[in-house]
């Protein structure tokens, strides 16, 4: 990968595999365990957790996250701040938006609640954001 599509702020973990034309946006982080397929471009501010798999030419949208063990079909657009689950199965060219419930971060955590089941370690850190893996 080109030093132009890697920042220096972006955090990849030692185990991540990335194909030679991913493009990471500032401050983006793909945990160890996570495979970026060719042409995969992922936001600034995104992450990309632990073990999930994003097919080619997909985006992560930034401040979106794509969780723990997630896998993203070819193709697939995840908006801006838009939440990928622990766990979910994507299909190809599928796109998907954020969640807009409001500024209150119970509301956006009930609402992740009823859609499915989420990880016991949900956080939700000071911007508001659903985090469904340590970011840290």
């Amino acid at each position: 990968m080109s030093a132009t599509d890697r920042p220096a702020d972006a955090d990849v973990g030692a185990f991540a595999r990335l194909a030679d034309d991913v493009g990471l946006g500032s401050g983006c982080v793909v945990q160890d365990g996570a495979q970026l397929s060719r042409g995969v471009r992922v936001g600034e501010g995104a992450a990309v957790c632990a073990l999930a798999v994003v097919g080619a030419e997909a985006r992560v949208g930034r401040d979106a996250i794509v969780g723990d063990q997630a896998r993203l079909g070819a193709g697939v657009e995840v908006g801006e701040r838009a939440v990928v689950g622990r766990g979910c199965d994507v299909g190809e060219e599928a796109r998907m938006g954020a969640l807009h419930v409001g500024d209150a971060l119970e509301d956006r955590a009930e609402l992740v609640h009823r859609l499915g089941a989420v990880a016991s370690d949900l956080e939700l850190d000071e911007r508001g954001m659903t985090a469904l893996c340590d970011l840290a």
